[in-house]
Order: structure tokens, then C-alpha cells, then sequence
């Protein structure tokens, strides 16, 4: 996936620690590489909740996130007698 493919509030397929997790964005921010005289780049990353723990992770690429997750409709149970 790429950063530009990537919406706040959406839920994601993540690979954290050697499996799959799903995680909602929160949001994103830019920081800076240091490192780097010449060219002062900057670098998105994303803090997301997983939904499985609740716990705040920070995601450090696009390429981390698998797929979006997109809710389905819930079917509409109307007994007709």
C-alpha cells in the first residue's frame, strides 16, 4: 500500500509481531531524518490503535499495511408475518 492510499480513521490489516492484526488509523505526522546534511527529508508514519488490544502503535511504512478493512452493512432482520 502506498502513504498517499492511506486514510485516517480507516482500519487496516497489519503484520505486527508475526501475525496479522487489525488497527485503526488515528493519525499521521512527519518527522524529520537528522541524519542527512545535505537533504533534510522527511518521513510519514501513522499512529494507529490495534483493535485487538487497544494498545497505540506507531506504524513506520505504508508497505506494513496488508489491506483495508471495509465494514459490512449489517443484513436488515425484519420478520414479516
Amino acid at each position: 500500500m502506498k502513504k498517499d492510499e492511506v486514510k485516517i480513521g480507516g482500519v487496516y490489516e497489519v503484520r505486527l509481531h508475526g501475525s496479522f492484526t487489525k488497527v485503526r488509523i488515528e493519525e499521521a505526522f512527519e518527522t524529520r531524518n537528522c541524519a542527512s546534511t545535505v537533504k533534510r527529508r522527511t518521513t510519514t508514519r501513522w499512529s494507529a490503535i490495534n483493535l485487538r488490544t487497544g494498545r497505540m502503535v506507531q506504524i513506520k511504512s505504508a508497505a506494513k499495511l496488508r489491506k483495508e478493512i471495509i465494514a459490512k452493512p449489517l443484513a436488515n432482520n425484519t420478520n414479516v408475518n
